[in-house]
């Protein structure tokens, strides 16, 4: 493809990828085949840049020998070789998925010993360099620390006959955080508690002294029982490794632009405060269907520079954010309904089962606040823990004051999660009220009645006894 015929195809090439992220990764292939059967490079060209979108952060760790022959070969339209191969105990199935340094597939146990489907991950032959494979090993150490219901649980690992490591996993069959939630219509307060989930299984992460580094929706696939499971700690730190600086500092800056923490863009330290960022991000998009750096989003400023500079919008005010024209060429792209969901609020409140004036309602005050808060530039001003962030958010659920606010806040915070039982009792204490003067009034009326009924009787036995004979003594009294 020459200069002129690639800048002419670069529009639709730009449509066709954003259109295909939006796609659960199972029916992308099927999707881009049917738009681009007769053009063959334009279709090998979206699958890389879709292979490259769903790893951005390994290009670096593949050194330059790796890089150049993925970006020369069509590798995304190669034949999987390796389907129906056997890697330990285990045969794959189909490939689920792939990233810059290694795939994903479906593979089943066939040793006899029992029956199992597990997730299978391989490092690719192109990034197998020292530190990639490093890596890898790293990643298969930390899933060995962890067990939680909502992690994605490591099975097995090994080697295969031709010297290559893998390990298996939990295979969760599920969707992404955003798009299961926005199918289904959950509201704010049902999003919020699945954030909560994932809260949980990063502060046990932390617990374990391992930083995940890479938190967003892709990495969190909700099943159909309704559970969300954190994957991917392939880029996750341990806190307490000082002896390999290589691999978990931050020579090779393994990152997701969008959800990047500020301290990772400026190659500084990553703590356990860079996935509270990173939650606030995921938490952002997940409540107003929009990223919180509308400059970026529009292509106005680099990632880098909103991220490190820009205050995010207020999450009621994205509502009313046009979307980026890539959103709108993958809404023309796909359906024309997708056009109105891309450009509409109206649409992004239906997806969450409200009215564009009741999710801005709910979107603003505790809720903007602690996303806010999430999202702080520097490290220590954000919440101290995951634990302190899922607090807060347990206190909106709950219409409870959130930590550190004044008196006055948490007297108006009071007033209005218990409004119908103060307004009963202030209702009761107006009767009372109301009552208690009656009765005074009355009492009062009483009162002024029995002191003239008294005058009047003292009047009349006044005039009668003037008219007895012992007192008038023989007067005339007619």
């Amino acid at each position: 493809m020459n200069a002129a015929d690639a800048a002419a195809r670069w529009p639709r090439l730009r449509r066709l990828f954003a259109a295909a992220l939006d796609l659960p990764r199972e029916r992308r292939d099927a999707w881009l085949e049917a738009r681009c059967a007769d053009t063959p490079e334009l279709l090998g060209a979206v699958r890389r840049l879709l292979a490259a979108h769903d790893e951005p952060e390994q290009l670096l760790d593949r050194g330059a020998a790796g890089l150049v022959a993925g970006l020369l070969a069509d590798e995304a339209m190669a034949p999987e070789t390796r389907i129906g191969t056997r890697f330990g105990a285990y045969r794959l199935l189909r490939l689920l998925g792939r990233g810059g340094m290694g795939r994903v597939y479906l593979a089943e146990r066939t040793d006899g010993e029992f029956e199992r489907v597990v997730a299978l991950k391989l490092i690719d032959d192109d990034a197998a360099t020292p530190d990639a494979r490093e890596r890898f090993l790293r990643e298969r150490e930390i899933l060995a620390r962890l067990s939680h219901p909502n992690v994605a649980m490591l099975h097995d690992g090994g080697v295969g006959a031709d010297g290559t490591p893998f390990f298996t996993m939990e295979y969760v069959e599920g969707e992404p955080l955003t798009h299961w939630c926005d199918e289904r219509r959950l509201g704010v307060a049902a999003r919020v508690r699945l954030v909560l989930k994932v809260c949980d299984a990063v502060q046990y992460a932390h617990r374990n002294l391992v930083v995940h580094r890479d938190i967003k929706p892709a990495k969190v696939l909700v099943t159909g029982a309704g559970e969300p499971k954190l994957l991917d700690f392939g880029i996750a730190k341990l806190l307490d490794d000082a002896a390999r600086p290589g691999l978990t500092g931050t020579r090779s800056q393994p990152m997701t632009r969008e959800y990047a923490a500020p301290e990772q863009v400026l190659a500084q330290p990553v703590t356990t405060a860079t996935d509270v960022y990173a939650l606030g991000v995921l938490l952002y998009e997940l409540l107003s269907g929009r990223l919180p750096y509308a400059l970026a989003e529009r292509g106005e400023v680099s990632w880098q520079k909103a991220i490190v500079e820009e205050a995010p919008a207020p999450l009621d005010r994205a509502l009313a954010r046009r979307p980026p024209d890539e959103a709108r060429d993958a809404a023309l792209a796909s359906t024309p309904s997708r056009l109105v969901a891309a450009d509409d609020a109206r649409t992004l409140a239906r997806r969450r089962g409200l009215s564009a004036h009741a999710l801005r309602r709910a979107l603003g005050g505790d809720l903007d606040r602690i996303v806010r808060r999430a999202l702080e530039k520097r490290p220590e001003s954000r919440y101290a823990s995951v634990d302190a962030l899922a607090d807060d958010l347990r206190a909106w659920l709950e219409r409870r004051p959130l930590r550190g606010s004044n008196r006055r806040y948490r007297v108006g915070r009071f007033v209005r999660r218990h409004w119908l039982p103060l307004g009963a009792g202030a209702a009761i204490a107006a009767a009372l009220a109301v009552g208690a003067a009656g009765i005074v009034w009355q009492a009062r009326r009483v009162a002024r009645e029995a002191r003239t009924t008294a005058e009047v009787k003292d009047f009349l036995i006044a005039l009668f006894d003037s008219v007895d004979p012992r007192e008038s003594k023989g007067r005339d009294v007619r």
